[in-house]
């Protein structure tokens, strides 16, 4: 069953996974915590997004190490298809060995317009920080100014 997540730490773990950002860095290889492999890490700002669109197959082993893992750090896992997460913020890790290509949508320059990343391999997407409009519904005031803070400084 397909739905939209806005909380820090809910995550989405897909075989693809399609990407609209505003703003992408890439951070080069690290080692993602849910499978220790060495993958790509991309930070995605600016009113961003990252849905399933395909869904992971897991062993029984491995869906239970990543769940696991998820619960000893606060991350809420999503595998359904069509899972989405919207964020201020979030950090994808994917099982790519260079940068994805990037389609420009919705203006003549990559300033203006917003960014589709498809990921055509395994994927983890973390909400890092979010909507602060939406946050104020579910975060203490003083959880809000530190996101207001880091997202203005």
């Amino acid at each position: 069953m397909a739905a939209e997540f806005v909380n820090i730490g809910d995550a989405v773990e897909g075989s693809k996974v399609e990407i609209y950002t505003r703003k992408e860095t890439w951070k080069g290889m690290r080692l993602d915590p849910m499978t220790k492999k060495v993958m790509m890490v991309c930070e995605l700002e600016r009113n961003c997004s990252a849905e399933i669109t395909e869904t992971v197959n897991l062993t029984d082993e491995q869906r239970d190490a990543h769940d696991k893992y998820a619960n000893s750090v606060g991350i809420t896992l999503h595998r359904d298809l069509g899972d989405k997460l919207k964020a201020f913020a979030i950090t994808v890790y994917t099982d790519a060995k260079k940068r994805l290509p990037i389609e420009v949508k919705e203006g003549q320059t990559s300033t203006h317009g917003g960014h589709l990343i498809s990921c055509p391999k395994y994927t983890l997407a973390i909400i890092k920080y979010p909507f602060v409009a939406i946050a104020s519904k579910f975060l203490p005031a003083n959880e809000i100014k530190k996101i207001e803070n880091k997202n203005n400084g």
